[in-house]
């Protein structure tokens, strides 16, 4: 993982977490930003999801939320994992977001507590979701 450099889409309505997280990555990882969404419909209709080998998507978003987004692009690219970062820790939303077809979950106040782990279980084909969700 560490000699690839990773190509990865960001998708979050905050621009403010979205600098952060791109700086956090860059710091952590070999990758490249190929793109930067602020709403879901944006993201479901990139052009760019055949350059990426790695998704980060906010839940709640304008137009489009990141579930259906993510579903929508799961249904052309399958193959592309998404990791789902929202500030929601119920387990209400898991089952929304493993049907979804996310690959992996982040708390936004954990995220760079967990990203690493996080990133490496989902380039490993592996689901990345925590057991110790509130109910």
């Amino acid at each position: 993982m560490k000699n690839k450099c990773l190509q990865i889409i960001l998708v979050d309505d905050s621009q403010d977490f979205i600098d952060a997280l791109e700086l956090h990555l860059k710091k952590n990882f070999n990758c490249v930003i190929v793109a930067k969404y602020n709403n879901g419909l944006a993201f479901a209709e990139s052009e760019l999801l055949d350059k990426a080998d790695l998704v980060f998507c906010d839940i709640e978003m304008p137009e489009m939320n990141g579930i259906k987004a993510t579903q929508q692009v799961n249904y052309k690219h399958p193959q592309l994992p998404v990791v789902a970062i929202t500030m929601h820790e119920e387990r209400i939303y898991l089952k929304e977001i493993v049907e979804a077809g996310f690959k992996g979950f982040i708390y936004k106040p954990k995220v760079y507590q967990t990203l690493t782990d996080v990133v490496i279980k989902v380039l490993a084909n592996q689901l990345a979701i925590p057991l110790n969700l509130k109910l």
